[in-house]
């Protein structure tokens, strides 16, 4: 017999052992004389529960971030979404307001054609020289439109300059440059509204303001007189506006007032003229 049982230890042993829990567990789930579990049994769903909360926690954890990137992956392709569909509706904003400026600008050139009784043909501006010494701008009108020598250009404002044909700058068939009326070679003669006192409008180079020449120092000028073309010389239109005085300074050594003026063209925003063909208008 204890030839048997040493032969068959290693199975009774274990086996022993697990029939003793099955039954210590069974005792202790079918205790009715208890409130709460007993302390093995705490331990043990304390320790089964530790794994499973951890494998629990990272699937969770695996699926959030699997739910987050998915969520920000289609928030970033709305995004984008919404920007170009906003720079789309600027962009359309942006040319409806050049298509509603370049309208309004339009009707003024008509509405000044009609006050004027000359022959006016509208030109679009392709080029400028504004900071260079020469002051002059490039027009879409040429040979092919009875562009000539002196031809005269102006917007609704008053007097731009007058079409050049010199060396370097020809009149072409579809394009021509005029000299504006700022440039320090340009000459208009004119007279001040009011008092009708004569001089000779000349450039200073700069975009906001010419010099009236010539002015007898006796004369009545004051600043804010408007100054227009005399229509002397053959070449600018009489009664064309050119500026404002704004300063008026006498020196009793010299004959003539130093007479500031202000032009009533602002040369550095300008994108269309008017060419004066001088045959009258239809």
């Amino acid at each position: 017999m204890s030839d048997f049982i040493r032969t068959r230890q290693n199975l009774i042993v274990p086996w022993g052992l697990l029939l003793l829990s099955l039954f210590i567990l069974s005792r202790q789930s079918y205790r009715e004389t208890q409130s709460r579990p007993s302390l093995f049994a705490r331990a043990l769903v304390t320790t089964v529960s530790v794994p499973q909360r951890a494998i629990s926690y990272s699937l969770q954890g695996l699926r959030g971030v699997w739910r987050n990137y998915f969520y920000l992956v289609g928030l970033r392709r709305q995004n984008l979404e919404l920007q170009k569909e906003v720079a789309l509706l600027q962009e359309e904003r942006v040319r409806a307001e050049e298509y509603r400026l370049e309208n309004e600008r339009l009707r003024q050139l008509v509405g000044f054609k009609e006050q004027v009784p000359f022959r006016l043909v509208p030109a679009r501006i392709i080029g400028e020289d504004l900071l260079a010494e020469s002051k002059t701008i490039t027009v879409n009108k040429g040979s092919l439109d009875g562009i000539k020598p002196g031809t005269v250009a102006v917007a609704v404002a008053g007097v731009v300059g007058q079409i050049l044909d010199e060396p370097g700058s020809l009149i072409g068939l579809n394009a021509s440059q005029v000299l504006l009326i700022i440039d320090r070679n340009s000459r208009v003669d004119a007279l001040v509204q009011r008092s009708r006192a004569r001089g000779v409008i000349r450039g200073t180079g700069a975009l906001d303001r010419l010099e009236l020449q010539y002015v007898e120092r006796t004369a009545d000028v004051v600043a804010g007189d408007m100054v227009i073309c005399s229509g002397l010389g053959g070449i600018f239109p009489k009664g064309l506006m050119i500026g404002t005085v704004a300063s008026v300074a006498s020196d009793p050594n010299e004959l003539s007032l130093h007479l500031e003026v202000a032009p009533s063209v602002n040369f550095s925003h300008l994108e269309e003229v008017l060419i004066v063909f001088p045959e009258s208008a239809p």
